[in-house]
């Protein structure tokens, strides 16, 4: 049921990939992850994701001015993928990454980084 926004148009080299996924975020006290002490339900949210770089920084965090303390820029660099391969749905060696923020959370504003590796 998620519908995602299209991700800011621009010419990709061969083999790279944009796209955005529908994904459900929970964030738990403790491990193990298995649902049983939730403490944010995000919910169903979009992850842009690329094979390319993602960057983020989030400022004035938790309305405090300034960016996170010692965080900087956080730069996440995908693979792309091998073109003749992709087209035969082979998908090994592709990583896509992503990057999302969420505000004013219970434990302030959160920074979500993903990385997925393609089998």
């Amino acid at each position: 049921g998620c519908q995602c926004i299209r991700m800011p148009a621009g010419a990709s080299s061969p083999g790279e990939l944009k796209c955005e996924l529908p994904t459900e975020i929970n964030v738990e006290v403790d491990a193990p992850c298995d649902g049983t002490d939730i403490l944010i339900a995000v919910g169903t949210t979009c992850i842009p994701l690329t094979t390319q770089s993602s960057d983020n920084v989030i400022l004035n965090n938790d309305n405090t001015a300034g960016q996170i303390p010692g965080a900087g820029v956080a730069n996440l660099t995908g693979t792309a993928a091998n073109c003749a391969e992709l087209a035969n749905s082979v998908t090994a060696g592709i990583e896509l990454v992503g990057q999302v923020d969420f505000f004013d959370t219970q434990i302030g504003d959160v920074k979500t980084q993903t990385r997925f590796t393609g089998q």
